[in-house]
C-alpha cells in the first residue's frame, strides 16, 4: 500500500520538528494525498504545515490528551475520509543520573514520569484511538515480496534469528563517540528514513514463506531508540531508555491485536541521525572533522 504514497493519508505525531518534520517533508515530496501534523500548540506545526502546502494540515494537541486526539481524528475524517498511516514521532527526554552523588540529589520522579507519559503512554494513546479510523478503510492486497522498494534478494525475516544476531550479546564498552556514530550511520539510510536492515542466511529462512499476499488497511509506525536496545543506553538516559524500551516491547502485542483487521505495526530504533533533507554526505564529513579536532 505505502509503495503508492499518492493514495496515503498519514498522521504524524511530533511532526513539527526533527524526525517527525523530516517524515512530513518526505511524504509531501512524494505526493502523499494528505499529511496531518499533530503537535503541541506552542510548536511550529502551523508554520511547517503552511510551508509544506495544501496537502499538509496542522492539528494542535497533546499525545496524552484524549480529546485532542479525537478532534484530530475527526479533522482527518472530514478532510480526507481515511487514515492509512500513523507515524509516532512525538517524544521528549531528560538527562539526569539516577543519583547525583556530588549534590546528594536523586533523579526527579516527576521528570521520569513525564518522559514515560509522553513517550510510552502518548504513543499507546494515539495508536489505540487512531486504529479505529484506520480500520474503516477498504482492504488492499499487497505483495510482501514484490514491493517497489524491495531488494531482489529480500527474504522474510525471522524475529528469533534477528534477536540472536543483534540483541543476545554481551555488553561491549564504547571506545569513543566516533565508534558509536559510525555504528549508527552503518544503518541503512534511505529516503524513507533510517531503519536497521537485517538479513538471514539461506539456512535460516522461515519455514513458511508461501503466504506473501496480505490484505492491508493501514500501518502504525512507532519510534523506539538505540538507547533502549543492544546496551546502547548511556548514563543519564534512564528515563528515556525505559520509555523507549517499553515502546519496543509493545510492537508484537499490538501487531497481534490488529492483525485480524489488516493493520500492520512496526517500530524503528534510530540512534544519531541527520534529519531529511540535510546534505547527508557533507554533514557526515563535518561531524567527523569536528570529532578529529577535539581528539
Amino acid at each position: 500500500m505505502l509503495s503508492n504514497l499518492k493514495n496515503v493519508v498519514a498522521l504524524i505525531t511530533g511532526g513539527s520538528s526533527g524526525l517527525g518534520k523530516s517524515t512530513a517533508e518526505y511524504l509531501i515530496k512524494q505526493g502523499c494525498k494528505g499529511v496531518v501534523i499533530f503537535d503541541l500548540p506552542t510548536s511550529k506545526g502551523k508554520q511547517v504545515a503552511s510551508e509544506l502546502g495544501k496537502n499538509c494540515l496542522f492539528a494542535p494537541g497533546d499525545v496524552r490528551n484524549v480529546d485532542d486526539i479525537n478532534q484530530t481524528l475527526d479533522l482527518i475524517k472530514k478532510e480526507f475520509n481515511q487514515l492509512n498511516a500513523l507515524i509516532n514521532c512525538a517524544g521528549i527526554s531528560v538527562a539526569y543520573k539516577t543519583y547525583n552523588f556530588h549534590k546528594n540529589v536523586a533523579h526527579s520522579l516527576e521528570d521520569f514520569e513525564k518522559v514515560l507519559m509522553v513517550n510510552t503512554l502518548g504513543t499507546f494513546n494515539v495508536t489505540r484511538l487512531a486504529v479505529g479510523l484506520m480500520a474503516q478503510n477498504k482492504s488492499q492486497s499487497i505483495n510482501l515480496s514484490h514491493t517497489n522498494n524491495a531488494s531482489k534478494d529480500f527474504q522474510p525475516i525471522n524475529p528469533q534469528i534477528i534477536y540472536k544476531q543483534n540483541y543476545n550479546k554481551k555488553p561491549q564498552p564504547s571506545s569513543n563517540l566516533m565508534t558509536n556514530i559510525n555504528r549508527h550511520f552503518s544503518q541503512q539510510i534511505s529516503d524513507n528514513g533510517i531503519h536497521h536492515e537485517a538479513k538471514e542466511t539461506n539456512t535460516e529462512k522461515m519455514e513458511n514463506t508461501d503466504a506473501k499476499i496480505v490484505e492491508e488497511k493501514g500501518v502504525v509506525i512507532m519510534t523506539s531508540a538505540s538507547a533502549a536496545l543492544d546496551y546502547n543506553g548511556q548514563s543519564g538516559q534512564v528515563a528515556f531508555a525505559a520509555s523507549k524500551a517499553a515502546v519496543a516491547g509493545m510492537t508484537i502485542p499490538l501487531a497481534r491485536d490488529f492483525s485480524d483487521n489488516g493493520i500492520r505495526v512496526c517500530t524503528i530504533a534510530p540512534g544519531l541521525y541527520l534529519s531529511y533533507p540535510s546534505k547527508l554526505k557533507a554533514s557526515r564529513s563535518v561531524l567527523r572533522q569536528r570529532w578529529q579536532t577535539i581528539n
